[in-house]
């Protein structure tokens, strides 16, 4: 008995002869697919039969950005890429895994509510309608620490008195305010005194 097995693809004729009964093709790819045919012949004649193998492309995953680094209570979150609609599995700092699955554009988040520590995302597999495959690779959210802020108030007069029907220039000075703090200022007014207060914000330094 001889079994003979052929394929096509739509670029060219790929043709094997493979005389067992079970062939196998081994680290299979998209040129494997086709249709195969198998043909037994003995002493009474030779018949064959057909079937069509189709290859499905491996789903892939990755993390393509994060918004770190964040101030501590901030939300740390990871923005993912990849095979449209399919499920990627990851976990947080080497936890319990859990899955996030990607829209129809192949996007996708992940998003840990008020990290106070570093965050790293773990990807460990991608799997899609058809197929799976493992993952490696992780991103890191970084935290800086909240500075408390505070602002001291001087005027141009030294001794912050001053006589009615003059002017007085208020000065505000911060204390790890950040790059571009900001103030709100409140005159409060009576027949003997003007007071200006400034407010302040706690800021983060990035």
């Amino acid at each position: 008995t001889a079994y003979e097995i052929s394929t096509r693809d739509w670029s060219s004729d790929v043709c094997s002869s493979d005389l067992s009964q079970n062939p196998s093709i081994t680290n299979i790819t998209s040129a494997a697919a086709g249709t195969y045919t198998v043909t037994m012949t003995n002493s009474c004649g030779t018949t064959s039969a057909t079937t069509e193998l189709t290859v499905n492309a491996l789903p892939n995953a990755s993390v393509s950005s994060n918004n770190g680094p964040i101030c501590s209570g901030s939300n740390a979150v990871f923005t993912l890429n990849g095979t449209a609609s399919s499920t990627v599995t990851y976990n947080i700092n080497g936890g319990s895994n859990a899955t996030a699955v990607l829209d129809a554009s192949g996007a996708g988040t992940v998003t840990v509510t008020g990290a106070t520590t570093a965050q790293t995302l773990n990807l460990v597999s991608v799997a899609d309608a058809n197929c799976s495959k493992s993952l490696s690779g992780s991103s890191t959210v970084s935290i800086n620490s909240l500075i408390n802020a505070s602002v001291s108030i001087s005027s141009n007069d030294a001794d912050n008195s001053i006589c009615a029907g003059t002017s007085v220039t208020f000065t505000a000075t911060p204390t790890n305010g950040g790059s571009a703090p900001s103030y709100r200022s409140e005159e409060h007014t009576s027949e003997l005194q003007s007071r200006v207060d400034i407010s302040y914000a706690v800021f983060c330094l990035k």
